[in-house]
């Protein structure tokens, strides 16, 4: 069973079993909030479904086995729904958001594959891949050939990890190694390239975020990681100001996971956002999907792309086709995806165009008709405070 509550009483995690046993609780507290009372009259269906599958899908990864590349993307298994809530408000508050975003969560996944579908994104992030053929060609001769090897096999060649394989889409999705793809990008569809791009800026960073001595590792300077802590939030007098926030909610989440699921080796990855947070407050007040929290990944992959001296464009296509690889084709049995709000309020740091809770497709010579009908549906969630 994935819905787990703590009991303060005995100070101890309590798997739910029975939708009888948070309901009443629920419905009590929601008489004291009257705003949450009044979504909940209107959609009290939904939400006791919602709450319901909560309690009886029992998460599951599916790409942890042998799934080769014939395997539907996007048709991976059911959401990783493994909640842990503090109290009987933050699970009310927590359901009712996650009903509330629905729609858009439905929007999200028509945008995503329109945006795979799209010549510019997947033109931008073949040159990206250009760029890393080329940096690597700058480099001395000796690791050059080191790097063009690794990326051959898919496995490190040298030193103490040597016969282990980098790169997590190549193990994840059972890829082919990436040589190839970097030198022919034609070659290979959207998804494949902005998959690659994740293993190269894993492949070139310091050893403490790849895990594996590579012969690239290191020449990707780590960063601090700030800027995916700069968001925006909604400060009352204010209205919505970018700001940088904590990571109290990443290290709260992993908090609950560890106390409420001890045996399960994917807790830090527990689907669960603190309601109370500024960051998912602010995305609730707004019906935006928000799930596994701003994307440090997004940062880092924008930080590799920008060494590899990507332009304002490529940094624009290769954000957007984060979120749709992520949206449409990441296995979501697995762990929390990062939905819109959450690549793009990154990418922003970048200079990525983005308007906060508003799904306008920016200037990126986007000329497929079927974008400007998604945006002409897009822009209709303004903020409702």
């Amino acid at each position: 069973m994935s819905l787990r509550l703590y009991d303060s009483a005995n100070k101890q995690w309590k798997v739910i079993t029975r939708l009888d046993e948070v309901l009443p609780g629920i419905e009590a507290y929601l008489e004291t909030t009257p705003k949450l009372q009044a979504i909940y009259r209107e959609k009290r269906e939904a939400i006791l479904h919602q709450l319901q599958k909560w309690i009886s899908v029992y998460p599951k990864a599916y790409l942890k086995t042998d799934v080769g590349t014939s395997h539907p993307e996007g048709l991976v298994g059911k959401k990783i729904q493994a909640r842990a809530y503090q109290s009987l408000a933050h699970l009310a508050k927590g359901v009712i958001a996650w009903v509330n975003a629905k729609e858009n969560r439905q929007f999200e996944k028509q945008l995503a594959f329109l945006v795979l579908s799209h010549g510019t994104v997947d033109k931008l992030l073949g040159v990206l891949l250009q760029r890393a053929w080329e940096k690597v060609r700058t480099l001395e001769k000796d690791q050059k050939e080191k790097i063009h090897q690794e990326w051959k096999t898919g496995k490190i060649e040298y030193g103490d990890h040597k016969g282990q394989s980098w790169g997590a889409y190549q193990t994840y999705f059972r890829r082919d190694p990436p040589f190839w793809g970097i030198l022919y990008p034609k070659s290979i569809k959207v998804t494949r390239k902005i998959e690659i791009v994740h293993d190269l800026m894993e492949y070139f960073s310091s050893v403490d975020v790849t895990k594996h001595a590579t012969a690239g590792a290191g020449l990707l300077a780590r960063t601090s990681g700030e800027n995916s802590y700069v968001a925006t939030v909604f400060e009352p007098g204010n209205g919505l100001v970018r700001k940088i926030v904590g990571s109290d909610e990443r290290s709260k989440k992993g908090k609950y996971a560890a106390s409420a699921m001890p045996n399960m080796k994917w807790l830090e990855h527990v689907s669960t956002r603190d309601p109370e947070n500024p960051l998912t407050e602010t995305a609730d007040m707004h019906f935006m999907p928000v799930w596994a929290g701003n994307s440090q990944t997004t940062a880092r992959m924008l930080d590799f792309a920008q060494w590899l001296g990507a332009s304002p464009q490529e940094l624009e296509a290769m954000a957007w086709c984060i979120f749709a690889y992520w949206r449409v084709s990441y296995d979501k049995s697995a762990t929390p995806y990062h939905t819109f709000h959450e690549v793009m309020d990154v990418a922003h740091n970048y200079g990525v165009q983005y308007e906060p809770f508003i799904y306008a497709i920016p200037d990126l010579a986007w000329e497929d008709p079927r974008i400007v009908v998604a945006q002409a549906k897009g822009v209709f969630l303004r903020p409702r405070l």
